[in-house]
């Protein structure tokens, strides 16, 4: 499969939002592994946030925004509780925000190339460290950040949901 991966651009809004429909009823039909909803998370004002920020990644699968990323250095409320492998400031440190993948490209290698292309574009721009939270309950995910070489550092309860959904691991990935 043909693909490139680069920064969102506001002509891709649409295109993000329906990507992030099609993942919540996706979910919706089967096991939430995540607890997204369409009402909830992930949200078009949370791309916007993000466009804006200049943060948001898409990955193109034949012209087609198959998978997203944001990659920020904001940490969520609780990192600090983690037994981090690198210690640095976040202005060092990525974090990986709702990475997601269209259900038409699941099995297909577009969540790993994300993963992959955040751990290059940190090192390259000399990041220390990348990092990430997932719910306990997300097997799916737990399997990708693992294949991609990321390590739980910790578990901890970071929004105060409802179980299952209440326990996330922290990941982190050491670039130097």
């Amino acid at each position: 499969m043909d693909y490139i991966i680069e920064k969102a651009t506001v002509a891709d809004l649409d295109q993000v939002e329906a990507l992030y429909g099609a993942v919540c009823d996706y979910l919706a039909r089967g096991t939430n592994y995540s607890g997204w909803t369409r009402e909830r998370y992930p949200t078009r004002e949370a791309a916007e946030r993000w466009l804006q920020a200049d943060v948001l990644h898409v990955l193109r699968a034949d012209g087609v925004i198959a998978a997203t990323a944001a990659l920020t250095h904001r940490a969520e409320p609780g990192y600090e509780k983690a037994d981090w492998q690198v210690a640095a400031d976040y202005d060092r440190i990525i974090v990986l925000h709702t990475v997601a993948t269209h259900p038409d490209y699941l099995g297909k290698g577009c969540s790993l190339a994300m993963m992959r292309y955040a751990i290059d574009f940190a090192g390259e721009q000399g990041m220390k460290a990348l990092r990430l939270d997932v719910c306990d309950y997300n097997t799916p995910a737990i399997g990708l950040y693992e294949k991609a070489g990321f390590v739980c550092v910790s578990k901890y309860d970071l929004f105060g949901k409802p179980p299952p959904y209440h326990l996330y691991r922290l990941y982190e990935y050491a670039l130097s």
